[in-house]
């Protein structure tokens, strides 16, 4: 989790320095780590739904 969270941040200064191939980079983690985020949220949801029926 956090491997990608520092892979994205070190994304940004690379958009600074090359503004083409960085910003697709940047691009592509940032939809990374949303669906990452996603995933997560969507998990534990799923998982305190789960405690509270149980």
């Amino acid at each position: 989790m956090y491997s990608n969270l520092s892979k994205g941040l070190m994304a940004t200064p690379l958009a600074a320095v090359l503004p083409q191939t960085g910003n697709t980079v940047s691009t592509i983690f940032a939809a990374a780590i949303g669906i990452l985020m996603t995933i997560l949220a969507i998990t534990l949801i799923v998982v305190e739904i789960k405690k509270r029926s149980s």
